[in-house]
């Protein structure tokens, strides 16, 4: 019987190939798997895009019976007198009724201050110039009479700026300082918008006579 006697290194040699072959294997395959999935998602945003464009072209139909509609409402109406924008009509009327007002306020203070209670005097002043709130104080911060219904703090607050002869930051709350009796009282208005120089010269005038009238 003939014997053939074999390298133990041939072993581990022929072990390191197949080891090898194997690798390259599953090199090749998750290759080519990344090469499929990279063209599927290619496929994939190809797709998407089309159906992106062509969403885009079906809003651009839609809007294009709007677009003609436009266009001959401008033919339509071309060689007429434009109309003002709402915001110019708004702030001529708004214009117009302050101008209206000032020609009211501007009548004898008696017409309208007739109790003898200041509240009620101030509550007549308050519906005269649409103000948000009235506050009749003395110069210390001590509340006289008031709109409002908790006025001790800002009373407090306002009688202590106008001490140092300042306005409040605040564009429609203004202070009037009215001398009375060797003091002064402040009148802590509130208005919606801020009040014109007119408005305050009223305002202050209306102050002056309730405080004869009515304290």
């Amino acid at each position: 019987m003939i014997s053939i006697d074999i390298d133990p290194a041939a072993y581990i040699l022929v072990f390191a190939a197949v080891v090898i072959v194997i690798l390259l294997l599953i090199l090749i395959f998750i290759i080519r798997q990344q090469i499929y999935i990279k063209k599927l998602y290619e496929k994939m945003g190809s797709a998407m895009a089309e159906s992106v464009s062509a969403r885009h072209e079906q809003e651009d139909i839609s809007l294009q019976p709007a677009e003609e509609e436009l266009l001959s409402y401008d033919e339509y109406s071309a060689g007429e007198t434009a109309t003002e924008p709402d915001e110019e009509a708004v702030r001529r009327q708004r214009e117009e009724e302050r101008r209206h007002l000032e020609e009211e306020r501007g009548k004898d203070p008696a017409e309208y201050y007739t109790a003898d209670a200041i509240r009620d005097n101030l509550l007549a002043l308050f519906d005269r110039y649409k103000l948000k709130s009235f506050t009749m104080s003395t110069s210390d911060g001590l509340v006289i009479s008031s709109t409002d219904p908790d006025p001790e703090e800002e009373a407090a607050r306002y009688s202590y700026l106008h001490q140092q002869g300042k306005q409040p930051e605040v564009p429609n709350v203004k202070l009037i300082g009215v001398p009375y009796k060797g003091g002064t009282v402040i009148g802590i208005v509130k208005a919606e918008d801020e009040l014109t120089e007119k408005e305050l010269e009223f305002i202050e005038r209306d102050i002056r006579f309730i405080l004869r009238k009515s304290v």
